[in-house]
Formats: C-alpha cells, sequence, structure tokens
C-alpha cells in the first residue's frame, strides 16, 4: 500500500510540477514562438478550465474502469501531450494540447483521494491527504525554481518523463 501511495504522489507531483514552472517562463516563450505574451499566458487557462471540469468526469468514470487504468491512461496522455508542447514551435498547437493535457491531468486528484479513502484506513487517512497536498506544494516550488534553470521546452519533457514513469509503475 505504500507503494500505491508513493505512486499518488509521483502522479500529483508530476501535474502540479508543469503548471507552476511555465507560468515563470512566459516571456521566454513568448520571445522563442514569435508570439505576444498575452496569448503565451493562455498556456495557463488552456489548461486550468479543462482541469477543473475535468475533475468532474472521473469519479463517474471510475464505475466503468479501474482508477489504475484510467491514472495510468491519463498518465500516457500527458506524457505524450508534454512531448508534442515540447517540440512544437506553433501557439494554437500548444494551446491545444494544454487543453486536453488538462483534461488528462484533471483525474490525479479526484481519483486520488477515492483511492486513499478506500484503500487506507481512516485514522491514516487525514495524514495521507497531508502529505499528497504537500507533494503538489513541493512540486509547485521546484518547478519554479527549474524553471528558471532550464529551458522552457524541458519545462514540458520532464513531466513526460516523470508521467511515463508513473504509468510504467502503475
Amino acid at each position: 500500500r505504500k507503494i500505491i501511495f508513493l505512486l499518488f504522489c509521483l502522479a500529483n507531483i508530476t501535474v502540479s510540477f508543469n503548471f507552476a514552472a511555465l507560468a515563470a517562463v512566459v516571456p521566454v516563450m513568448s520571445h522563442d514562438l514569435m508570439a505576444s505574451e498575452m496569448v503565451v499566458s493562455q498556456v495557463s487557462a488552456y489548461y486550468m478550465i479543462p482541469y477543473g471540469l475535468g475533475a468532474l468526469l472521473y469519479a463517474p468514470l471510475s464505475r466503468w474502469f479501474s482508477f489504475k487504468a484510467i491514472l495510468a491512461t491519463a498518465m500516457v496522455a500527458y506524457a505524450v501531450l508534454n512531448f508534442l508542447c515540447a517540440g512544437v514551435a506553433s501557439i494554437p498547437l500548444i494551446l491545444l494540447a494544454r487543453a486536453v493535457m488538462g483534461l488528462a491531468a484533471a483525474c490525479v486528484i479526484p481519483l486520488c483521494l477515492i483511492s486513499i479513502g478506500t484503500v487506507f484506513e481512516r485514522e491514516t487517512r487525514g495524514r495521507l491527504v497531508g502529505l499528497f497536498f504537500s507533494t503538489s506544494f513541493m512540486a509547485s516550488v521546484a518547478g519554479l525554481a527549474v524553471s528558471g534553470i532550464f529551458h522552457w521546452r524541458w519545462l514540458f519533457v520532464l513531466p513526460a518523463i516523470l508521467a511515463l514513469m508513473t504509468a510504467a509503475l502503475m
């Protein structure tokens, strides 16, 4: 069960790192993609709106498919879309990929919380939920720190690798 929880945390780290890291590199992306900062800054909105709406889909979807299958599939999709964003020079394609990426990433929080509630004893759930959300905070801070070191394209590659690792370990 510790392995299950660590995989939940890895999935959470993956999606949290990416969002925070990209917020800091909008000016550099704007320059590289020859697009205005206003347009490039939409990478956040294009991700967050489907992310927020997508969270509503996964609990009902889990009635027909296992949590493991949903999370692994979403992580593979998330990885592919991150690799796509890392390799293209088209802001419309990046925005489209970010929208679908937000939908894929939206499964992490609800499915992991439902799983913690069903797999772990009542006495440990609160502590595990706290640890789970602390990984999100730590990944966001790490994403901001790394955004000042690596080229923005690597901010897509790193979460793609983490997502593939998460999917493979499921």
